[in-house]
């Protein structure tokens, strides 16, 4: 659309159209099968995080247009008089990192689900105003990555990846070189809103139901 080429021009954006083509003719066939639209999704978050190395000091990967960063709930750092100042920007969380990134392979991102009765708005951020009380969390036992309940891997969220400590990627998840620290953000001051009722009514449907109010992305509207 014109807003990604708009960015394309100025040199903010990469736009790689028919990337599986690119792969192969055989890929490019294969990705446009109902079956197996996201089949190629982890060699796309490779070439993405390669691509970045030695360029981007992070990558974070947002596997949808339903997904957006919001940083300390969506609002500022407060000011002496307690108020909010909107906007914050992810150089805060970023800035905190910077004294550990060399040693730092993965910082998991919580994801919480928003959801539930639709606002009046022609904007995703304000059509949807209300989250899931917590980020979401792994049940099954088939789908949890690590025996603690504490574990990011039980967490699926977004990840936070420093190009030059990971060697893998998928979905979710990234693996860190041997010896590179993780480390799971607090919700409070980054996370991932996933708006999963934006094709349909999703979140009524899970085990926590999008119940509470949180307006606080609504700065970044027009």
């Amino acid at each position: 659309g014109a807003a990604v080429a708009s960015r394309v021009e100025r040199g903010t954006a990469t736009y790689f159209p028919r990337w599986p083509s690119k792969l192969s003719s055989k890929l490019g066939l294969i990705s446009v099968s109902p079956l197996c639209r996201h089949c190629l999704s982890a060699q796309a978050e490779a070439h993405c995080l390669w691509m970045n190395r030695g360029i981007s000091r992070w990558v974070i990967m947002l596997h949808s247009f339903d997904t957006y960063v919001a940083v300390a709930q969506g609002h500022g750092p407060h000011n002496p008089a307690g108020r909010h100042y909107a906007g914050a920007k992810l150089s805060l969380p970023l800035q905190t990192l910077e004294p550990v990134r060399a040693i730092t392979g993965t910082v998991a991102v919580p994801m919480l689900d928003f959801g539930g009765p639709p606002r009046n708005s022609s904007w995703l951020l304000g059509r949807f105003r209300r989250r899931a009380e917590n980020p979401v969390q792994v049940l099954a036992e088939i789908g949890r990555g690590n025996p603690e309940d504490s574990s990011w891997l039980n967490h699926p969220g977004c990840t936070l990846r420093n190009p030059e400590n990971v060697v893998g990627v998928l979905d979710h998840y990234s693996r860190s070189r041997p010896g590179a620290m993780d480390i799971e953000a607090p919700y409070e001051l980054l996370r991932v809103n996933h708006y999963v009722d934006t094709f349909g009514e999703r979140c009524s449907s899970r085990f926590a139901h999008c119940e509470t109010p949180d307006d606080g992305i609504l700065w970044a509207l027009p």
